[in-house]
């Protein structure tokens, strides 16, 4: 579990990713706020993309590789 020190946001605000599913409770440190709510990375790009952050990064990725050939 994390210490006290790696969950405060870049405000300085200790706050937990409040992103709740029917199957699906988030428990990691929040990195923004939106609408009042707090969203760690990975649950806020899920929110606006549908995809994860490694999701993403492996998307960037390949797109990288094929730019390259």
């Amino acid at each position: 579990m994390a210490s006290g020190i790696e969950k405060i946001n870049i405000y300085g605000d200790s706050r937990n990713c409040s992103s709740v599913t029917p199957t699906f409770k988030c428990n990691n440190k929040a990195d923004l706020v939106e609408s009042g709510k707090d969203y760690c990375v990975d649950c806020w790009t899920k929110k606006t993309t549908g995809l994860g952050i490694e999701q993403i990064k492996l998307q960037i990725k390949l797109l990288g590789e094929l730019k390259h050939d």
